[in-house]
């Protein structure tokens, strides 16, 4: 977690993380080929993030708060 956003980004990028518009920062989340990032609803405290890669999506709980679904690419 850094400056309220918890960002997911190939390691290869010179640039990692994303610029936040006004639309990006009311939909929770900015993202770009090869990065991603989301923001926190609150600046700080407990988070429980959980993230699937290459598998499948269980239900969604009824004590989520927020749950995004983007495209991401993870090279060997």
């Amino acid at each position: 977690m850094s400056y309220s956003q918890f960002c997911v980004f190939l390691s290869s990028l010179d640039q990692p993380y994303n610029d936040w518009s006004d639309r990006s920062y009311a939909q929770g989340f900015a993202w770009r080929l090869g990065s991603v990032s989301f923001r926190a609803l609150i600046d700080e405290g407990d988070h429980i993030i959980s993230l699937f890669i290459n598998e499948q999506v269980p239900a969604i709980s009824a004590d989520v708060v927020r749950a995004f679904k983007v495209p991401f690419a993870v090279r060997d």
